[in-house]
């Protein structure tokens, strides 16, 4: 990857109590981006947080907040936990990843926010104290009187009772956020971009890394002057040199992969929708007027024993007592590393490259069909909430 090219990583806004909605509606409308792991301690230092037990512990989640702002990534924001906003999402970047004058001194926000179903969203977020990154709480406290009397008080008071008080818990949140670089953010719908729909991720904060093509391919078509017209496009931004197959999401290699066996095949009709219902195998489909049924594996994986495992769990279907086509759709490289033969079948007669298969459809079989997958065709505006 090009070395100004900068690292991606999402956040989520995915609470789903609507007593949250008027806080999401109001970082939405600031196009601010902020996580809620209890009201205390009031700080941005990940130390102050307790030990890291899992992935998405308040501790990892206040470092990666930080990391990010200091850093400078290409952030996707979403805003699900709104009914409203669930179509889509912003692209855009913070800290010194943006073109600015904002991004040279990244800092971070402590918000202080009204909490319930009945808030305006107007009147959600009472008051931010922009602060350095990675702040203690020792050198916030200092600093509460630069709020509103009514964020800082409550602030004085979680602190002295080392938590929201009871009968305030209700009342307040308090977050801590970033702004999205002012200059460097756009929305996009879910519709425009499959691939990065796809390829959601769940959790509250991390780096985007499997299937970050797509979030590539929406910021640099939202936000910057760079001409792309297809995702696989974002590959001579990127300084890749790939297959265009690999720009596409794994629901999608999935569906160009059945689309192949279908016009590959008279008469061959899918039995079960891909994706995840099967244990090991993607597709299942059949002949019809043939008494044959048709298995698929579909994969980007370039693990080779992982790879084997999965061949070796596939072709367990192909026996006496049930025979079945076997279709394995796997990298190109990784089908030299296997052995010839695997439970009696020669490899290369059920393992099919999907570099190759992408090369077919491009050069006869379905141009029309990959144009569909990763023509980037944007639709204005964002949701008005």
């Amino acid at each position: 990857m090009s070395e100004t090219v900068p690292d991606t990583a999402y956040i989520n806004h995915a609470w789903s109590d609507a007593a949250w909605n008027p806080i999401i509606t109001a970082l939405y409308r600031n196009q601010m981006a902020a996580i809620h792991f209890g009201e205390y301690p009031v700080s941005f230092d990940s130390e102050e947080w307790g030990e890291i037990k899992e992935k998405n512990t308040p501790k990892n989640s206040i470092n990666r907040l930080c990391e990010y702002n200091r850093e400078g990534r290409i952030i996707a924001a979403s805003y699900t936990g709104h009914p409203g906003l669930s179509g889509g999402r912003y692209v855009g970047t913070v800290g010194p990843a943006g073109t600015g004058n904002e991004a040279q001194n990244p800092e971070m926000l402590l918000l202080v926010c009204r909490f319930g179903t009945d808030v305006d969203p107007d009147d959600a977020i009472v008051d931010t104290l922009p602060l350095p990154i990675g702040a203690t709480q020792s050198q916030i406290e200092p600093r509460l009187d630069e709020l509103t009397d009514e964020a800082s008080d409550y602030v004085r008071s979680v602190v002295e009772h080392g938590g929201a008080p009871e009968e305030q818990s209700d009342q307040y949140k308090i977050l801590k956020g970033f702004q999205l670089n002012e200059m460097d953010v756009g929305w996009v719908w879910n519709q425009d971009f499959p691939g990065l729909w796809a390829a959601n991720k769940r959790g509250t904060i991390m780096g985007w890394n499997k299937g970050n093509q797509h979030l590539y391919s929406a910021y640099y078509s939202v936000v910057s002057d760079e001409n792309i017209d297809r995702v696989d496009d974002v590959y001579d931004i990127l300084e890749k040199d790939r297959s265009s197959v690999w720009a596409l999401s794994e629901g999608q290699l999935e569906a160009l992969c059945g689309e192949y066996l279908r016009r590959k095949n008279d008469n061959y009709v899918e039995l079960i929708s891909a994706g995840g219902a099967l244990s090991d195998a993607d597709i299942f489909g059949g002949v019809e007027n043939a008494s044959r049924e048709v298995l698929a594996q579909v994969t980007f994986e370039t693990d080779t024993d992982k790879i084997k495992d999965k061949l070796q769990r596939l072709l367990a279907y192909d026996s006496d007592r049930y025979a079945a086509d076997i279709w394995f759709f796997g990298p190109e490289s990784q089908e030299q590393p296997l052995p010839e033969e695997i439970k009696g079948t020669p490899v290369s007669d059920v393992y099919v490259p999907i570099e190759a298969v992408f090369e077919e459809f491009e050069t006869g079989l379905g141009p029309e069909f990959v144009d569909l997958l990763l023509a980037v065709d944007l639709t204005p505006g964002r949701p008005n909430i």
